[in-house]
């Protein structure tokens, strides 16, 4: 049992820096998306007619 964990521990340092790759990648994703996503909704404008539901003073994408 103890070899069968040992082996186990072996196989998940050896796939370590995939792992590290692969966060890498999803990090910078989510970070190009949230940035075009502050580019695109920062100049919504909100008015009687247009009334930009769950947008306050607290929550907008102006700071």
């Amino acid at each position: 049992m103890a070899k069968g964990i040992r082996s186990l521990l072996d196989t998940v340092i050896q796939a370590l820096p995939q792992v590290g790759n692969l966060g890498l990648l999803f990090f910078l994703l989510f970070f190009i998306f949230a940035a075009l996503g502050v580019e695109l909704f920062s100049k919504l404008e909100c008015s009687d007619e247009r009334p930009c539901r769950g947008l306050d003073k607290h929550a907008h994408f102006k700071d």
